[in-house]
Protein backbone atom coordinates (compact mmCIF):
# COMPACT_ATOMS: atom_id res chain seq x y z
CA UNK A 1 0.00 0.00 0.00
CA UNK A 2 2.75 2.03 0.92
CA UNK A 3 3.89 2.16 -2.18
CA UNK A 4 0.79 3.37 -3.87
CA UNK A 5 1.53 6.63 -3.16
CA UNK A 6 4.95 7.25 -2.20
CA UNK A 7 6.38 6.53 -5.65
CA UNK A 8 5.53 2.79 -6.23
CA UNK A 9 5.69 0.60 -9.32
CA UNK A 10 3.41 2.26 -12.25
CA UNK A 11 2.32 0.99 -15.81
CA UNK A 12 4.59 1.93 -18.87
CA UNK A 13 2.55 4.83 -20.23
CA UNK A 14 2.57 6.19 -16.43
CA UNK A 15 6.19 6.13 -16.05
CA UNK A 16 7.09 10.14 -16.08
CA UNK A 17 10.03 11.44 -14.82
CA UNK A 18 10.27 14.83 -12.78
CA UNK A 19 13.53 15.74 -12.25
CA UNK A 20 14.24 16.88 -8.49
CA UNK A 21 14.86 20.17 -7.71
CA UNK A 22 18.73 21.15 -7.32
CA UNK A 23 19.87 21.51 -3.94
CA UNK A 24 21.07 25.26 -4.15
CA UNK A 25 17.18 25.89 -5.39
CA UNK A 26 15.76 23.88 -2.06
CA UNK A 27 18.37 25.75 0.19
CA UNK A 28 17.09 29.38 -1.49
CA UNK A 29 13.69 27.91 -0.40
CA UNK A 30 14.65 27.56 2.64
CA UNK A 31 16.41 30.03 3.33
CA UNK A 32 13.58 32.41 2.17
CA UNK A 33 11.14 31.08 4.21
CA UNK A 34 12.91 29.94 7.21
CA UNK A 35 14.17 26.22 7.95
CA UNK A 36 11.29 25.48 9.92
CA UNK A 37 8.01 26.87 7.65
CA UNK A 38 7.21 23.60 5.87
CA UNK A 39 5.10 21.40 7.81
CA UNK A 40 6.15 17.93 8.93
CA UNK A 41 3.93 15.47 7.31
CA UNK A 42 2.84 13.19 10.91
CA UNK A 43 2.76 9.81 10.60
CA UNK A 44 -0.83 10.08 10.81
CA UNK A 45 -0.84 11.64 7.75
CA UNK A 46 1.02 9.48 6.29
CA UNK A 47 -1.14 6.21 7.02
CA UNK A 48 -4.11 8.35 5.60
CA UNK A 49 -2.32 9.58 2.44
CA UNK A 50 -1.74 5.82 2.08
CA UNK A 51 -5.40 4.54 2.07
CA UNK A 52 -6.98 7.04 0.78
CA UNK A 53 -5.51 6.30 -2.81
CA UNK A 54 -4.88 2.87 -2.80
CA UNK A 55 -7.93 1.17 -4.65
CA UNK A 56 -7.48 -2.03 -2.74
CA UNK A 57 -8.36 -0.41 0.77
CA UNK A 58 -11.10 -2.07 2.77
CA UNK A 59 -12.89 -1.00 5.50
CA UNK A 60 -10.57 -2.16 8.29
CA UNK A 61 -7.46 -0.61 6.75
CA UNK A 62 -9.54 2.76 7.11
CA UNK A 63 -10.50 2.06 10.38
CA UNK A 64 -7.23 1.67 11.89
CA UNK A 65 -5.45 4.84 10.22
CA UNK A 66 -8.34 6.79 11.75
CA UNK A 67 -8.15 5.30 15.41
CA UNK A 68 -4.32 6.05 15.34
CA UNK A 69 -5.36 9.78 15.50
CA UNK A 70 -8.13 10.76 18.33
CA UNK A 71 -9.10 14.30 16.74
CA UNK A 72 -9.59 12.44 13.42
CA UNK A 73 -11.47 9.52 15.05
CA UNK A 74 -13.76 12.28 17.24
CA UNK A 75 -14.69 14.59 13.71
CA UNK A 76 -15.25 10.87 11.71
CA UNK A 77 -17.69 9.71 14.39
CA UNK A 78 -19.29 13.64 14.12
CA UNK A 79 -19.58 13.58 10.74
CA UNK A 80 -21.13 10.43 10.55
CA UNK A 81 -24.08 11.11 13.10
CA UNK A 82 -24.29 14.51 11.14
CA UNK A 83 -27.63 14.78 8.87
CA UNK A 84 -25.76 13.69 5.94
CA UNK A 85 -24.98 10.13 6.79
CA UNK A 86 -26.51 9.36 10.18
CA UNK A 87 -29.30 6.86 9.16
CA UNK A 88 -31.06 6.90 12.45
CA UNK A 89 -28.90 4.41 14.62
CA UNK A 90 -26.12 6.59 14.94
CA UNK A 91 -22.33 5.95 15.36
CA UNK A 92 -20.29 5.13 19.15
CA UNK A 93 -17.24 3.91 17.25
CA UNK A 94 -15.07 4.57 14.18
CA UNK A 95 -16.17 1.24 13.06
CA UNK A 96 -19.23 2.19 12.98
CA UNK A 97 -18.85 5.36 11.67
CA UNK A 98 -16.85 3.86 8.80
CA UNK A 99 -19.83 1.77 7.92
CA UNK A 100 -21.94 4.32 8.09
CA UNK A 101 -20.25 6.94 5.73
CA UNK A 102 -18.62 4.08 3.91
CA UNK A 103 -15.79 3.79 1.90
CA UNK A 104 -15.81 5.93 -1.08
CA UNK A 105 -17.42 8.79 0.63
CA UNK A 106 -14.30 8.67 3.39
CA UNK A 107 -11.47 8.63 0.88
CA UNK A 108 -12.69 12.09 0.17
CA UNK A 109 -13.36 13.42 3.69
CA UNK A 110 -10.31 11.97 4.72
CA UNK A 111 -7.76 13.42 2.12
CA UNK A 112 -9.56 16.89 2.79
CA UNK A 113 -9.39 16.72 6.63
CA UNK A 114 -6.09 15.82 6.36
CA UNK A 115 -4.49 17.87 4.46
CA UNK A 116 -6.97 21.32 6.28
CA UNK A 117 -5.29 20.38 9.33
CA UNK A 118 -1.66 20.82 8.25
CA UNK A 119 -2.55 24.39 7.35
CA UNK A 120 -4.54 25.94 9.64
CA UNK A 121 -4.39 30.04 8.81
CA UNK A 122 -7.60 31.80 9.81
CA UNK A 123 -7.47 34.63 7.49
CA UNK A 124 -10.56 34.42 4.92
CA UNK A 125 -8.55 34.19 2.07
CA UNK A 126 -7.53 30.55 3.40
CA UNK A 127 -11.26 29.75 3.22
CA UNK A 128 -11.30 30.53 -0.69
CA UNK A 129 -8.12 28.97 -1.67
CA UNK A 130 -9.42 25.82 0.05
CA UNK A 131 -12.87 26.25 -1.39
CA UNK A 132 -10.78 26.71 -4.64
CA UNK A 133 -8.58 23.29 -3.52
CA UNK A 134 -11.83 21.16 -2.79
CA UNK A 135 -13.31 21.90 -6.17
CA UNK A 136 -10.66 21.07 -7.97
CA UNK A 137 -10.31 17.64 -6.10
CA UNK A 138 -14.37 16.83 -7.11
CA UNK A 139 -13.57 17.92 -10.80
CA UNK A 140 -10.34 15.90 -10.97
CA UNK A 141 -12.29 12.92 -9.64
CA UNK A 142 -14.88 13.18 -12.19
CA UNK A 143 -12.87 13.73 -14.46
CA UNK A 144 -10.39 10.53 -13.90
CA UNK A 145 -13.57 8.86 -13.75
CA UNK A 146 -14.24 9.44 -17.60
CA UNK A 147 -10.70 9.93 -18.68
CA UNK A 148 -8.31 7.63 -16.09
CA UNK A 149 -10.45 5.05 -15.02
CA UNK A 150 -9.05 3.41 -11.61
CA UNK A 151 -7.55 6.87 -10.67
CA UNK A 152 -10.34 8.93 -9.43
CA UNK A 153 -8.69 8.92 -5.58
CA UNK A 154 -5.38 9.70 -6.43
CA UNK A 155 -6.63 12.40 -9.26
CA UNK A 156 -9.09 13.66 -6.28
CA UNK A 157 -6.05 14.03 -3.72
CA UNK A 158 -4.00 15.89 -6.51
CA UNK A 159 -6.73 18.12 -6.85
CA UNK A 160 -6.56 19.05 -3.19
CA UNK A 161 -2.75 19.25 -2.95
CA UNK A 162 -2.30 21.46 -6.58
CA UNK A 163 -2.13 24.55 -4.59
CA UNK A 164 -0.72 23.34 -1.63
CA UNK A 165 1.98 26.06 -2.32
CA UNK A 166 -0.31 28.74 -2.10
CA UNK A 167 -1.60 27.55 1.00
CA UNK A 168 1.60 27.31 2.67
CA UNK A 169 2.67 31.20 1.63
CA UNK A 170 -0.27 32.24 2.74
CA UNK A 171 0.20 30.62 6.47
CA UNK A 172 3.76 32.33 6.75
CA UNK A 173 2.68 35.90 5.36
CA UNK A 174 -1.42 36.74 5.17
CA UNK A 175 -1.19 40.13 4.17
CA UNK A 176 1.52 39.78 1.67
CA UNK A 177 0.11 36.71 -0.07
CA UNK A 178 -3.20 38.66 -0.29
CA UNK A 179 -1.60 42.08 -2.22
CA UNK A 180 0.14 39.17 -4.57
CA UNK A 181 -3.60 37.24 -5.15
CA UNK A 182 -4.97 40.96 -5.89
CA UNK A 183 -2.14 41.49 -8.35
CA UNK A 184 -2.44 38.12 -10.10
CA UNK A 185 -6.38 38.75 -10.67
CA UNK A 186 -4.85 41.90 -12.90
CA UNK A 187 -2.42 40.55 -14.48
CA UNK A 188 -3.49 37.32 -15.10
CA UNK A 189 -0.78 35.15 -13.39
CA UNK A 190 -0.16 33.99 -9.83
CA UNK A 191 3.77 32.53 -10.61
CA UNK A 192 4.60 35.72 -12.16
CA UNK A 193 3.55 37.97 -9.39
CA UNK A 194 4.94 35.38 -6.71
CA UNK A 195 8.22 35.59 -8.53
CA UNK A 196 7.93 39.06 -7.82
CA UNK A 197 8.52 38.55 -4.17
CA UNK A 198 10.09 35.59 -3.93
CA UNK A 199 12.70 33.58 -5.92
CA UNK A 200 10.59 30.64 -6.05
CA UNK A 201 6.40 30.47 -7.31
CA UNK A 202 3.96 28.18 -5.52
CA UNK A 203 4.33 25.79 -8.85
CA UNK A 204 7.89 24.95 -7.23
CA UNK A 205 7.46 25.41 -3.90
CA UNK A 206 4.85 23.08 -4.55
CA UNK A 207 6.85 20.45 -5.53
CA UNK A 208 9.67 21.39 -2.70
CA UNK A 209 7.12 20.16 -0.09
CA UNK A 210 6.06 16.66 -1.92
CA UNK A 211 9.65 15.89 -1.92
CA UNK A 212 9.86 16.86 1.73
CA UNK A 213 6.73 14.67 2.11
CA UNK A 214 8.03 11.78 0.01
CA UNK A 215 4.72 12.06 -2.37
CA UNK A 216 5.16 9.95 -5.54
CA UNK A 217 6.40 11.61 -8.73
CA UNK A 218 3.07 12.07 -10.45
CA UNK A 219 1.84 13.64 -7.70
CA UNK A 220 4.74 15.96 -7.54
CA UNK A 221 4.34 17.03 -10.68
CA UNK A 222 0.46 17.77 -10.56
CA UNK A 223 2.21 20.19 -7.56
CA UNK A 224 4.85 21.69 -9.94
CA UNK A 225 3.51 21.62 -13.76
CA UNK A 226 -0.47 23.09 -13.34
CA UNK A 227 0.35 26.27 -14.85
CA UNK A 228 2.70 24.78 -17.84
CA UNK A 229 1.03 24.99 -21.23
CA UNK A 230 -1.04 22.47 -22.35
CA UNK A 231 0.98 21.37 -25.12
CA UNK A 232 3.81 20.46 -22.58
CA UNK A 233 1.06 18.06 -20.86
CA UNK A 234 0.57 14.40 -21.65
CA UNK A 235 -2.49 13.26 -22.67
CA UNK A 236 -5.05 11.55 -19.64
CA UNK A 237 -1.84 12.29 -17.68
CA UNK A 238 -2.71 13.14 -13.87
CA UNK A 239 -1.35 16.68 -14.08
CA UNK A 240 -3.10 17.34 -17.40
CA UNK A 241 -6.56 16.70 -15.41
CA UNK A 242 -6.00 18.86 -13.02
CA UNK A 243 -4.85 21.37 -15.00
CA UNK A 244 -8.05 21.08 -16.77
CA UNK A 245 -10.01 20.83 -13.04
CA UNK A 246 -8.29 23.95 -12.21
CA UNK A 247 -9.37 25.67 -15.10
CA UNK A 248 -12.88 24.62 -14.63
CA UNK A 249 -12.93 26.20 -11.15
CA UNK A 250 -11.83 29.37 -12.27
CA UNK A 251 -13.91 29.79 -15.25
CA UNK A 252 -16.68 28.69 -12.71
CA UNK A 253 -15.68 31.19 -9.94
CA UNK A 254 -14.98 29.49 -7.32
CA UNK A 255 -13.33 30.22 -4.53
CA UNK A 256 -11.80 33.50 -5.54
CA UNK A 257 -13.34 36.65 -5.40
CA UNK A 258 -14.81 38.08 -8.82
CA UNK A 259 -12.49 41.11 -8.80
CA UNK A 260 -9.72 37.97 -10.45
CA UNK A 261 -11.18 39.34 -13.96
CA UNK A 262 -8.48 38.77 -16.01
CA UNK A 263 -6.94 35.56 -14.57
CA UNK A 264 -10.99 34.21 -14.60
CA UNK A 265 -11.26 35.29 -18.57
CA UNK A 266 -7.87 34.05 -19.40
CA UNK A 267 -9.44 30.12 -17.72
CA UNK A 268 -12.34 30.43 -19.63
CA UNK A 269 -10.28 30.22 -22.82
CA UNK A 270 -7.85 27.56 -22.20
CA UNK A 271 -10.33 25.39 -20.32
CA UNK A 272 -12.07 24.16 -23.81
CA UNK A 273 -8.34 24.00 -25.31
CA UNK A 274 -7.58 21.67 -22.03
CA UNK A 275 -10.81 19.44 -22.40
CA UNK A 276 -10.42 18.98 -26.17
CA UNK A 277 -6.67 17.89 -25.23
CA UNK A 278 -8.95 14.95 -22.76
CA UNK A 279 -11.20 14.30 -26.31
CA UNK A 280 -14.13 15.68 -24.83
CA UNK A 281 -15.79 17.85 -27.45
CA UNK A 282 -16.75 21.72 -27.52
CA UNK A 283 -20.43 20.75 -27.02
CA UNK A 284 -19.49 18.17 -24.27
CA UNK A 285 -17.27 20.54 -22.74
CA UNK A 286 -19.89 22.82 -22.21
CA UNK A 287 -22.20 20.53 -20.71
CA UNK A 288 -19.54 18.92 -18.38
CA UNK A 289 -18.81 22.08 -17.07
CA UNK A 290 -22.25 22.92 -16.30
CA UNK A 291 -22.91 19.59 -14.53
CA UNK A 292 -19.68 20.14 -12.80
CA UNK A 293 -21.14 23.12 -11.31
CA UNK A 294 -24.00 21.45 -10.37
CA UNK A 295 -22.14 18.73 -8.90
CA UNK A 296 -19.96 20.63 -6.57
CA UNK A 297 -22.81 22.53 -5.19
CA UNK A 298 -24.13 19.26 -3.75
CA UNK A 299 -20.89 17.92 -2.17
CA UNK A 300 -19.38 21.36 -0.78
CA UNK A 301 -21.00 21.61 2.01
CA UNK A 302 -20.62 17.91 3.03
CA UNK A 303 -16.41 17.55 2.38
CA UNK A 304 -16.41 21.23 4.73
CA UNK A 305 -17.28 19.55 7.17
CA UNK A 306 -13.70 17.88 7.10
Amino acid sequence: MWNKLFGGKKKEEEKLALPSLPAGFKQTISNSLGSKAIPVLPDSAQRIFMVVTDPDSQALDFVAAIEGDEGLSSKIIKIANSVYYDRGNGSQSVVEAVATIGTNELRNILGASTLSALFPSTHPLRDQLWEHNVAVAVFSRELAARKAAGRENEAFLGGLLHDVGKLLLLEINSTQYEMILKKAGRNGSFTAEEEEVYPFNHCELGQFIGELWNFSDELKMVMRLHHDPLEDLQRASLPLIVKAADLIAHKLRIGFPSGLTTLQNNASLKVFEALEKLEISSDGARNLIKDFGKLFDEEKERLQMA
